[in-house]
């Protein structure tokens, strides 16, 4: 089924987008700068990603974050999912790595460790943590060329997700297993209410099974959803880990 016919310009480039449903691809109606389509549970923004708005400040809020208790207790919550059930991981692509981190954590367990971002500031934070790395900046469209160059055995999306109008045009397509934490909504009124719900910075929002369909439609399925993030006090932050469909 082709997008929505209806056409919104945005406040963020020229050119008009269409929005339709992740999950089934009906067209959708937006209401105060959110289009939500009730029988998936997916909302999307009419706001286009814009590379500008991850700026030198952007970056400086996360580095604030490196090596404090609930940073390092994220990463390994985090590693230890993909340790767990993805064994052996021989190449892994942190996809929107930011400063570096989760890369950094990986360092002595993963021989390929690759991270792309769009934000130039970020990136330079994770080279002075990162020494075994391959660091990428580059635009949106680089970041989808760059996920479909390689035989990921495990592409990260942590924080990021949601950060993407389409991700799954963007992602994965060789990629055995994909790991993910995001916001997650009950319903409409909880994503139109909750502290997550960013339209300028946010392009994509989810209830668990709306998540589900999107990513089950690209031939995964689903082997881990859990809340182990709220551990660290992350409000509505839940995990989910796909694993490849076998033909």
């Amino acid at each position: 089924m082709p997008l929505a016919e209806l056409i919104l310009s945005t406040g963020l480039r020229r050119e008009p987008i269409a929005l339709s449903c992740l999950g089934c691809e009906t067209p959708l109606v937006p209401d105060q700068g959110l289009a939500w389509c009730e029988e998936c549970g997916i909302g999307r923004s009419v706001r286009a990603f814009d590379a500008a708005f991850y700026d030198e400040m952007y970056a400086q809020r996360y580095e604030s974050y490196a090596g404090t208790v609930i940073g390092d207790e994220l990463n390994l919550a985090r590693w230890a999912l993909l340790h767990l059930h993805c064994q052996p991981i021989q190449r892994l692509l942190d996809y929107g790595c930011g400063v570096g981190t989760f890369l950094a954590y990986c360092e002595k367990a993963v021989p390929s460790l690759t991270g792309i971002d769009v934000n130039p500031v970020a990136l330079r934070f994770a080279r002075s943590r990162c020494h075994r790395s391959t660091l990428i900046q580059t635009s949106v469209d680089g970041l989808m060329d760059w996920a479909r160059t390689w035989d990921w055995t495990v592409v990260t999306y942590w924080d990021t997700f949601e950060h993407l109008a389409d991700p799954l045009t963007e992602a994965v397509w060789s990629a055995q297993w994909i790991a993910l934490s995001l916001p997650i909504y009950r319903d409409q009124a909880h994503c139109r209410a909750s502290k997550h719900c960013k339209p300028t910075e946010h392009l994509g929002h989810y209830t668990a099974r709306g998540l589900t369909q999107v990513v089950d439609r690209q031939g995964f399925d689903l082997v881990v959803h859990d809340a182990r993030e709220q551990v660290q006090g992350r409000e509505d932050i839940e995990t989910f880990l796909f694993r490849r469909r076998e033909a």
